[in-house]
């Protein structure tokens, strides 16, 4: 075979693949799409070049991306992935809340006309906790725990409403989340009724079954029932004054009441309280506070395990 026959197949295959990657990139909902706005012979002569140099693209990716491009190439070739993140095996799925609640609102842009062009990838975490998947998590995580502890599903309703802060008709019984999570939409995010019921239900369902393989709320530290420091009555958890730090000689001690994150912690430990739990202060060790790795904050403990916290201070 002619040496030419072979360098130019070698081009053809590069080219192949160069076009293949580029479609794939472009319906990534999260890609850059600067030559939306480039004038159509800017677009000409840029495709043109990158066909010219295909070899050139394709040894570049696979010398720097390595497994993990390949690895994504035959998820969207072969396994039926798509720009849905929830389109990949359970095992997959990110493990930590925010960017779990990161992934849910890349999946609403695939159908929500809004966030067309947003960089998901690039929002700061408090705009994602105001997202309308926030709340959904919420709702569902808080009726899983309220729902497994005994509570009247009319009663969790009640709850979820004062929560949100939302009204609305009462809920009929066995709607579960997302029948009440549609009654509720126009006072959470009316934008999403236009979405559609059932790729609501969908959210609900991948919450659910994210919460089942990760059911800890998850939150800044961990609190083990050896921090635990004071019980407090409701009124003084309320008030915000029953934290003590064990900080004697640390530096640079941050209080985070006035976050967002802190704010929905502490709102979810009181839309969880049943009677007999109890709510205590907690703090780790003197030496955390020392070595700039200290935790403050509440803690609501059931029947001797602690079911919620969230973190008021650290360092």
């Amino acid at each position: 075979m002619p040496w030419w026959w072979l360098l130019g197949g070698i081009w053809a295959a590069s080219d192949v693949a160069v076009v293949v990657c580029a479609y794939l990139v472009w319906n990534d909902p999260d890609s850059e799409k600067i030559w939306e706005e480039a004038q159509s012979w800017v677009v000409a002569a840029l495709c043109g070049f990158v066909l010219v140099s295909a070899p050139f693209w394709c040894a570049y990716g696979i010398r720097h991306a390595g497994p993990r491009a390949v690895k994504w190439l035959v998820g969207r070739l072969f396994l039926g992935r798509t720009a849905d993140p929830f389109s990949a095996p359970e095992a997959e799925w990110r493990s930590d809340r925010d960017g779990f609640l990161c992934d849910l609102i890349r999946r609403r842009q695939m159908y929500d006309a809004r966030l067309k062009g947003e960089k998901i990838g690039r929002w700061p975490m408090f705009r994602c906790w105001a997202a309308p998947e926030a709340a959904i998590l919420e709702v569902v995580d808080g009726y899983r725990d309220l729902h497994a502890a005994g509570l009247a599903d009319t009663e969790i309703w009640t709850r979820m409403d004062r929560h949100l802060g939302v009204v609305g008709e009462p809920v009929r019984n066995g709607a579960g989340p997302s029948g009440y999570l549609m009654s509720r939409m126009a006072n959470i995010d009316p934008g999403m009724l236009v979405v559609g019921g059932e790729f609501l239900s969908r959210h609900v369902d991948i919450c659910g079954r994210w919460l089942e393989r990760w059911p800890q709320m998850q939150g800044y530290g961990c609190c083990p029932l050896g921090w635990l420091a004071e019980r407090l009555t409701l009124e003084k958890f309320e008030a915000g004054t029953g934290v003590h730090l064990h900080a004697d000689g640390a530096p640079a001690v941050l209080a985070m009441g006035g976050l967002d994150r802190p704010g929905r912690e502490l709102a979810a430990i009181k839309l969880r309280i049943l009677d007999g739990d109890e709510v205590w202060s907690f703090s780790s060790p003197n030496e955390t506070w020392r070595n700039m790795m200290g935790t403050a904050g509440y803690a609501l403990v059931r029947a001797g395990r602690v079911v919620a916290h969230a973190v008021t201070a650290m360092n």
